[in-house]
């Protein structure tokens, strides 16, 4: 994946450059990588969350790294399984986190939210006299949107999560499924939230 899109992935704007005579250039690994390492070495981004965004993101990291992201992320998910009572192989596990890694990475944004992740929502309430329903523009919110269930991506069916994790079909597919892959996935959302707080920092930044 390129800078760009990675960028464009944890919701931050294009960021370039003034250079000589005039001209802007975007902004290069190199800068992405160095910019990271700052924020890690001041304390403003974890370094499992650094590891993600250079393995993921920039693919400066070795598969060894990339293994032990994926490991730290089972880790987790075994935890959450055994305090929720839940009787999960590890296996399963595992498959489970990839799914999560590659559907924030690679899935196309929700069309609902246009990965956003939240939605305003005009607030109504019914008029019995007239029955029908009110709404005024300026009584309205924002709520997380239940198309992507506040994640940005497009959701894949359980069908396709199934089939991602070598299930039959989409029956296979369990509440309890489901909720490791959100936990996984949230885990992941807050590693892209400290990135984008990382790179707005610079002060180049549009």
């Amino acid at each position: 994946m390129s800078v760009m899109q990675m960028l464009s992935r944890v919701g931050v704007k294009t960021v370039r450059f003034d250079v000589g005579r005039g001209g802007k250039q975007d902004l290069t690994p190199e800068d992405l990588i160095m910019h990271i390492g700052m924020a890690e070495a001041a304390g403003r981004l974890s370094e499992i969350a650094a590891m993600f965004a250079l393995a993921y993101y920039t693919n400066t990291y070795s598969d060894n790294t990339k293994d032990l992201i994926i490991r730290f992320l089972c880790a987790r998910l075994f935890i959450k399984a055994k305090k929720e009572g839940m009787r999960v192989k590890s296996n399963t596990i595992k498959q489970i986190v990839n799914l999560s890694i590659s559907n924030s990475i690679d899935s196309p944004v929700c069309p609902k939210c246009n990965g956003q992740r939240r939605v305003l929502v005009v607030l109504t309430e019914f008029n019995m006299r007239r029955a029908q329903f009110n709404h005024q523009s300026n009584h309205s919110e924002l709520q997380d949107c239940k198309a992507c269930n506040g994640t940005g991506y497009k959701q894949l069916s359980n069908y396709k999560k199934a089939i991602n994790c070598d299930m039959s079909g989409g029956k296979s597919w369990t509440t309890n499924h489901e909720m490791l892959l959100a936990f996984s996935q949230q885990i992941i959302m807050d590693w892209n939230k400290e990135i984008k707080q990382a790179l707005s920092s610079i002060h180049n930044f549009q």
